[in-house]
């Protein structure tokens, strides 16, 4: 599901804080009950372009109730692939907005906290800048997690990032415009991925991306790294322990994007592999490290002040609201990049530094870290399957999509259990009157894993209006509309 033209929400890089008692899952996901998977992915694709279908998305890594101390962060920059319809613009094809949703709190279901629902209170302090000045405390910590983002991560900022703190109402507003944005540099593209996701169940019947994008900020998105305007936008009226670890991940994405470039849209546009989710968890990943780095400091007061402060964050959304396969596709990038690249960093910095420049092809290589470091990294090549109509999308979707599917079934663990063995795998989309169909077929690397794959597929079938079918012994044909 790695989607192709990432939609620019997703670009945006933003993060997410999860009540605890949404994320039941485990360490660093979300519950298995709200599973959801890459490719957080970007949701736009043209027509007459190939794109990929990032399954777990945007993904980002969301603080689990086993896990209270982790933020989980999904960026919406990823691109191409299925995430990318995640997102609409922010995760695939939205161009520059690309928002990172670095730190879902696992400590709620999304309850509004009181005053904190309405748009713009009053009541609530105005933003803050990060204009230097010596007697700005945000611009002094921003000074001071400068210097340890740079000492941790190796590289130097060629410049000072803006950092912006809002109330909750304005921060809501700003995240819609990022959607507005996106929606507007991306209107087929959301229309295409909102027909896909629809088709599949990872959006409900009736649902629009933008929508939903703009609802999912509203549960619990805490801060965002926009790659268009280059600011760091956090939600929150004071500073706090919750507030400096969400600014490191900020801080990570704004120094890399320096450095490397995160915004590869055009770049990635005409691939049909899966590197536009693999990299968007390489970069959600690499945050998630440094900012784990700073967390370690933390003395036990400080954690519990952090996790105060999280648990605090006003929602006016659930996150039961969503589909456990929207919910893999955002917080995977999250949890499995952060293994991804600290599997990296165990071998050096220079190891996570080629792979931003050239990140692995596939999301089997980022949930199976080894394979991509032993040069495994490669998508094996696979016709496309027959559509029963006019071609509007096409790609890969991925080992991490397809976890994204069965999370729908088994729970987000048991589906990335059940996704082991991948081989390959093509998929395309059309319409049939007023619904949409997203036929795929499957490879598997030992005929025990395909087994294991049609069944899966024969009881997520259950779900809709699906068939699984084997047209030869190797392979797997799931097609399902709505």
């Amino acid at each position: 599901m790695a989607d192709k033209k990432r939609m620019r929400i997703l670009a945006v890089i933003f993060t997410v804080a999860v009540f605890a008692s949404a994320c039941a899952g485990g360490a660093g996901s979300p519950p298995d009950a709200l599973a959801a998977g890459s490719g957080g992915g970007e949701a736009s694709v043209d027509a007459n372009e190939s794109r990929q279908l990032g399954g777990p998305g945007e993904q980002g890594n969301g603080e689990s109730a086993d896990s209270p101390d982790e933020t989980s962060t999904l960026d919406a920059a990823e691109s191409g692939t299925v995430s990318n319809t995640d997102t609409g613009d922010a995760t695939a094809s939205v161009e520059n907005a690309a928002p990172a949703l670095e730190s879902f709190d696992e400590a709620s279901n999304g309850g509004t906290s009181a005053g904190d629902s309405s748009a713009g209170s009053a009541s609530e302090p105005a933003a803050q800048s990060s204009q230097p000045s010596s007697q700005d405390p945000l611009d002094r910590l921003v000074t001071e997690l400068i210097a340890f983002v740079e000492d941790e991560r190796g590289l130097d900022f060629v410049e000072r990032p803006d950092v912006v703190v809002l109330d909750s109402g304005s921060f809501n507003d700003e995240w819609r415009q990022v959607v507005v944005r996106d929606v507007g540099d991306n209107v087929e593209e959301f229309a295409e991925f909102t027909d896909i996701y629809q088709a599949v169940g990872i959006i409900d019947d009736g649902s629009e991306l933008d929508e939903i994008w703009t609802r999912f900020g509203d549960a619990g998105v805490v801060g965002f790294y926009d790659i268009e305007t280059k600011d760091i936008v956090l939600r929150g009226g004071e500073l706090n322990k919750f507030t400096e670890t969400v600014l490191v991940h900020e801080l990570v994405h704004a120094l890399e994007d320096q450095v490397f470039g995160l915004d590869r849209d055009d770049e990635f546009a005409a691939r049909i592999d899966e590197i536009d989710w693999t990299f968007s968890a390489l970069i959600e990943g690499s945050a998630r490290v440094i900012e784990g780095r700073y967390r370690a400091r933390f003395s036990q007061a400080e954690l519990d002040e952090e996790n105060a402060a999280r648990n605090s964050i006003p929602r006016s959304v659930s996150l039961s609201d969503f589909t456990s396969s929207f919910l893999e596709l955002q917080f995977g990038r999250y949890n499995y990049g952060e293994d991804f690249a600290a599997s990296l960093w165990d071998v050096g910095q220079g190891e996570l530094d080629d792979a931003l420049v050239n990140p692995p092809v596939t999301s089997e290589s980022v949930v199976n870290p080894e394979s991509f470091l032993s040069g495994a990294d490669d998508l094996e090549e696979m016709p496309f399957p027959p559509a029963d109509g006019e071609i509007f999308e096409r790609g890969t979707w991925g080992q991490a999509g397809i976890a994204a599917l069965l999370a729908d079934v088994y729970g987000q663990s048991e589906a990335l259990e059940l996704s082991q063995g991948w081989g390959s795998d093509r998929f395309v989309a059309w319409r049939s009157g007023d619904i949409a169909c997203v036929r795929l077929h499957v490879s598997a690397d030992s005929p025990e894993a395909l087994d294991r794959y049609a069944d899966a597929f024969e009881d997520w079938a259950q779900l809709g209006d699906r068939q699984v079918f084997f047209p030869t012994a190797d392979l797997i044909r799931v097609t399902s509309c709505g």
